[in-house]
């Protein structure tokens, strides 16, 4: 670390806190269990929307930055592709309600395409797209995980494209272009599935199998629906069937952490999520199942040990110990992959669960803060510098935000498509 950047790192850590009016004001909201009332779904889903607009030209319309920082590095981070290309999705979505939520068409569409556009710069001859940032090591390098989320937006456009082609007015050469690029990222996704239906962890996080590639598997199968391809299809049921294959009676399933020892609830609801999404894509009712049982599983920790007992820990360990903080995200994560399991699979406590974690992470989104870029997005974690992405106001749980205030708008859970 340069001298410089040391010195701006004691600035952010020691003194900003306490010159800031902003971060002194955050300060004093975080002494309390939630920051703010709660607003109406539309309330919340305008402020989230004009974050996202205000951070892609905070980027130079490069796509989305990962994050806003409250400590290293203060302030808005780097064009991050990885999540760029899933909130493609939620816009996509946004536009069933453009005109309800004071978003007119074409803004979402600028938005949309300027994210294509950027992404297009991310996919390397492989296929592949890029692991990281441009400040990370493993930035230019195939990663499998990016590869499935990145399609999901992908391909989700690649549809409304083709079903709409009088708003998109898009060219055959630029429909072409985008089916390409889908096609080529679903094959090379195709490609690192191996024989017991895990993936190579050559492209994978820490060189390691993890089950919570659930997720990307998802981006798979969507690549496979809207280009026709069988064998992608194929290849992710394989991988999907290798999940279900690491799932105990008990409903734990072994690689849904980034560590074996504590696993995080973003990554348990992105492997739920694959999972349920495989139920409806595949017309399989075995993952629905699965993803009840895993419901199960997380719903039974001991609620008296834990602040928010109506709610649910950030952290699990195998045996159902917890850590006693908030994943932000991940409760809007799991919210909606109970709100897409199908009625028969789910009780009313379920559906509860889901509507109190929701309520609870409309209380969470900043605003009225000087600095516009603090206003609309969510912390990661609560406490603020909780173990889950401390310090951060990130976009991708702002996204998942999102997405939940679409359902409460009226949007179908199965028109979430990422």
């Amino acid at each position: 670390m340069s001298l410089a950047n040391k010195i701006r790192f004691q600035y952010d850590m020691r003194l900003r806190p306490l010159v800031d009016p902003d971060l002194r004001r955050l300060r004093i909201l975080a002494q309390q269990p939630y920051l703010f009332p709660e607003e109406d779904a539309l309330t919340h889903l305008r402020l989230a929307l004009d974050w996202m607009w205000l951070a892609h030209l905070a980027v130079d319309r490069e796509g989305l930055p990962n994050k806003f920082s409250l400590g290293p590095a203060f302030g808005i981070g780097v064009p991050y592709p990885e999540t760029t290309g899933y909130t493609l999705n939620t816009f996509l979505a946004a536009l069933r309600k453009a005109d309800a939520i004071g978003a007119p068409a074409d803004r979402l569409r600028e938005l949309i395409e300027g994210c294509c556009t950027f992404l297009y710069g991310q996919q390397l001859p492989n296929g592949a797209f890029t692991g990281g940032h441009r400040n990370l090591r493993n930035y230019g390098k195939p990663s499998i995980f990016n590869t499935g989320q990145i399609v999901l937006g992908l391909a989700d456009l690649l549809e409304h494209v083709r079903t709409d082609p009088a708003f998109w007015k898009w060219s055959g050469t630029e429909v072409d272009r985008l089916r390409s690029a889908v096609s080529a990222a679903g094959n090379f996704l195709a490609d690192q599935v191996t024989a017991d239906g895990a993936y190579d962890p050559t492209h994978s996080y820490q060189n390691k199998v993890r089950t919570y590639y659930a997720r990307a598997t998802y981006g798979m199968m969507r690549a496979g629906q809207v280009t026709s391809d069988d064998r992608l299809l194929q290849q992710a049921k394989r991988h999907f069937d290798h999940v279900l294959s690491q799932q105990r009676a008990d409903g734990w399933i072994v690689g849904w952490g980034f560590e074996e020892d504590l696993a995080v609830l973003h990554t348990i609801a992105y492997t739920l999520r694959g999972m349920v999404e495989a139920g409806h894509g595949l017309n399989d009712e075995r993952y629905f199942h699965a993803v009840r049982r895993s419901l199960d599983l997380l719903a039974s920790f001991d609620r008296t040990r834990f602040n928010y007992p109506e709610l649910i820990p950030s952290h699990f360990r195998s045996d159902m110990t917890f850590l006693n903080e908030l994943c932000i995200t991940g409760m809007s994560q799991l919210s909606i992959v109970i709100m897409k399991l199908p009625e028969p699979f789910r009780g009313p406590e379920h559906s509860g669960w889901a509507q109190r974690m929701i309520a609870a992470t409309k209380r969470f989104q900043l605003r009225g803060f000087r600095e516009p870029l603090m206003n609309g997005v969510l912390p990661a974690s609560f406490p603020l510098r909780g173990t889950y992405q401390p310090g951060d106001l990130i976009e991708w749980g702002t996204k998942f935000f999102m997405d939940t205030m679409l359902i409460e708008l009226g949007v179908p859970p199965m028109a979430i498509k990422g």
